[in-house]
């Protein structure tokens, strides 16, 4: 469709023309955007209904009243139709939320060719420059964005921040999108940490009091969590906050707190890349080794299947040779390796030299392998009783005594987020340790515990008796994230199973935080398990006036369940070296990443992935092996005559009368508030311990709070409760 010496009223019949014979509407747009672009100059430009349309001079007003006929015919009379048959109030809605969609145009050469979503009509314009100098900016830039976008606050602090380092000049043109009125739902307020020049105290030492997001004027009413996002090879921790970062109702502060602080600091930086061999396929289940040069320190972990990706966490700077480590390193070589700057050869070597000395992300990493002679079709599949000699090599080679697992321990992996979950997780320890006729070693995820439980944990198992070690790992690019963290919590739980601990560590037991165990666990921890990888306990199904929420006995999961049980996922036994074996790990991922691009798939992420696994195709199937039913009593799915055999009590969420867990562990449990008093107290002089040793290196804000013990108890224990 040509317009070249058409004029408006000629373009006007042309439109009604192509309307009544039914052409498309972006097409008729198009034509109308080529006319008015024969209109307007280069400096000159039009937004209409968040539109951009041309750029040539303005000759007279006919021009604008085409552009309006042509908006009106196309948008607008349609619009009004649509509206003016629904209610005022589902019109005002609309209005409010519906987003106005918009093309930003190839016009004249003046744009590159690109598609953006305009939330609205409204248009501002924000102009960031430095102070006037004689020198003009030598970066112009322009950027487009909606304020209802979740990230357009740190789009919009990148802006300032270049701005300020890069002597720019940066417009920012905000669409305000819909407009939120009442309950705002699930909302974030981000703020980005960029120091834009270094800053020094009054001793002229670097601060890093320009590193910090502050947030005011939120929502007093809501909780509110806070996240951090972080470059992807950063693992960061908390190390200090005052409240519950996950759970923040700032309407229960107390007044004399005037802020809400926190502090998060820099734990790991992450070292990954993708393995593979001459045939260009990954060498699943090849065990590497990063060993530190000097400090001896030394880290393991599997290439998996999915893309040949392997990930170590290093604590510390400086050099570490990567080297092959078990069944592998009979079998292949390291034959080259590349890493975004260039290839190094690594034929005739047994170990690769990795300088890790900065923080930046180095992608691209690539590991490649070649077989020896004679080993061209062995096996890399490590069988379960050789991975055990495996482990033990490693443990004598590193010279560390508390490498891996003890043999004679009882393992038990957990998650806890919250003050209230922590709370819970302190109780299910106590009730491990006092049943069990072996030491313990408890597993916890590192990811999302509170500072003030990581600096208590070291007195609490000194005083119970208990060893632990805090786990952690940096959730892959590739694979698909949950936004929830709650959901991000239950892929922690089954994801990464293999990959989560040491290769020496051969069987784990995962326990729920707000479980309370009155068995000896070194039955389940023994229990022969008939090859599976891991063993779930079934749900119950003798509590009958729950019947109706028992979703797997209709629909879906009865029939691709088959006969098979629907398991319960808060207590599992995890054959670790027979996981491996399987290669389970990769056909979960797998599994996960085909399911989870569906919203309604995986609703309870850490259930419903093993028990779908558990039946799914051949060549992603996972075994799954049902424990007895007494290894899990609940009170809402089991009646109360199958408590008396129960070795494990699960506060599982009632979906009929919703009590809250605190007051149902009081109702349900007996020895609940004995083990939680018992908690409090060990908490208390834990706490007190922390700062009496505080106080004595750096000196008594209080004289009296020194000298006088039971003063300093009680200050705990009002921190304690304050806690709880």
């Amino acid at each position: 469709m040509g317009t070249k010496n058409v004029e408006g009223d000629e373009l006007k019949k042309l439109v009604d023309d192509l309307l009544s014979r039914g052409e498309d509407s972006d097409d008729i747009r198009a034509l109308l955007d080529r006319a008015v672009c024969e209109s307007f100059p280069a400096s000159v430009f039009l937004l209409v209904n968040g539109r951009y349309i041309g750029s040539r001079d303005v000759k007279d007003a006919s021009d604008f009243e085409l552009i309006v006929y042509g908006e009106l015919a196309l948008t607008a009379e349609d619009a009004a139709a649509t509206l003016s048959t629904v209610s005022e109030t589902t019109a005002d809605q609309i209005l409010l939320s519906a987003n106005c969609i918009g093309v930003l145009r190839k016009a004249c050469g003046s744009f590159s060719s690109a598609s953006v979503d305009v939330e609205n009509e409204a248009v501002s314009e924000f102009v960031f420059r430095r102070e006037e100098t004689e020198v003009e900016p030598w970066i112009q830039a322009t950027a487009v964005a909606s304020i209802a976008n979740p990230l357009c606050p740190l789009r919009l602090r990148t802006l300032v921040t270049m701005s300020e380092m890069l002597h720019a000049s940066v417009s920012f043109l905000a669409y305000p999108g819909a407009i939120y009125e009442g309950d705002v739902g699930t909302f974030a307020f981000s703020r980005r940490v960029v120091a834009t020049e270094p800053s020094f105290d009054s001793r002229g030492i670097r601060s890093s009091w320009a590193e910090r997001a502050v947030f005011y004027d939120l929502p007093q009413d809501k909780i509110l969590t806070v996240s951090i996002g972080s470059p992807r090879n950063w693992l960061l921790e908390s190390q200090a906050a005052a409240v519950d970062m996950d759970n923040i109702y700032l309407s229960r502060i107390p007044d004399e707190h005037q802020h809400v602080h926190a502090e998060y600091a820099l734990d790991s930086i992450i070292v990954d890349g993708s393995c593979i061999d001459r045939r260009q396929q990954p060498p699943a289940g090849t065990k590497l080794e990063l060993r530190h040069t000097a400090k001896g320190s030394v880290v393991d972990t599997l290439v998996m299947e999915n893309l040949g990706y392997y990930q170590f966490k290093v604590s510390h700077p400086g050099l570490w040779r990567l080297s092959l480590a078990g069944k592998a390193a009979s079998i292949f070589e390291l034959d080259q390796y590349s890493d975004g700057r260039g290839n190094v050869s690594l034929k005739g070597k047994d170990s690769l030299v990795l300088y890790v000395d900065s923080l930046k992300d180095v992608e691209g990493n690539m590991l490649r392998l070649s077989r020896k002679k004679g080993m061209e079709e062995v096996s890399i599949v490590e069988p379960a009783d050789e991975q055990k000699a495996v482990g033990e090599e490693t443990c004598s080679a590193t010279g560390d005594s508390s490498c891996g697992a003890d043999e004679d321990s009882i393992n038990v992996f957990s998650v806890a987020s919250g003050h209230l979950y922590e709370r819970f997780l302190k109780i299910m320890i106590l009730s491990v340790t006092k049943n069990a006729s072996k030491p313990v070693k408890f597993w916890l995820l590192k990811n999302y515990l509170s500072p003030g439980f990581k600096s208590m944990l070291p007195l609490f198992a000194a005083e119970r008796g208990f060893k632990y070690e805090l786990v952690t790992y940096q959730w892959p690019d590739w694979l698909r994230v949950q936004e929830e963290k709650q959901r991000t919590l239950w892929g922690y739980k089954i994801l990464f199973l293999d990959v989560l601990f040491p290769m020496t560590l051969k069987r784990v037991i995962f326990i729920d935080s707000d479980q309370v165990v009155r068995g000896d666990l070194k039955e389940l921890h023994e229990m022969d398990i008939n090859g599976a990888p891991y063993a779930y306990t079934p749900f119950c199904d003798s509590r009958k006036e729950i019947d109706g929420f028992r979703f797997w006995k209709s629909g879906f999961w009865k029939e691709h369940l088959g006969n098979k049980p629907y398991h319960i996922s808060a207590l599992y036994l995890v054959d670790l070296a027979r996981f491996r074996e399987i290669r389970a790990g990769d056909r979960l991922r797998q599994t996960y990443q085909q399911l989870s691009g569906d919203p309604h798939s995986l609703s309870n992420l850490d259930q419903d992935l093993p028990n779908y696994a558990s039946s799914g195709p051949a060549d992603s199937r996972v075994p799954l092996h049902s424990l007895p039913k007494e290894w899990l009593w609940c009170e809402t799915w089991c009646d109360d005559e199958s408590k008396k055999k129960a070795k494990t009590i699960d506060l599982c969420n009632n979906p009929m009368t919703k009590e809250p867990k605190l007051d149902s562990a009081v109702r349900i449990i007996a020895e609940w508030s004995s083990y939680d008093e018992e908690a409090t107290n060990i908490t208390v002089r834990a706490y007190g311990k922390i700062l009496r040793d505080f106080e004595s290196k750096t000196g008594p804000s209080d004289q009296k709070g020194k000298n006088d013990k039971s003063t300093v108890d009680e200050s705990d224990a009002e921190e304690v409760n304050e806690e709880l």
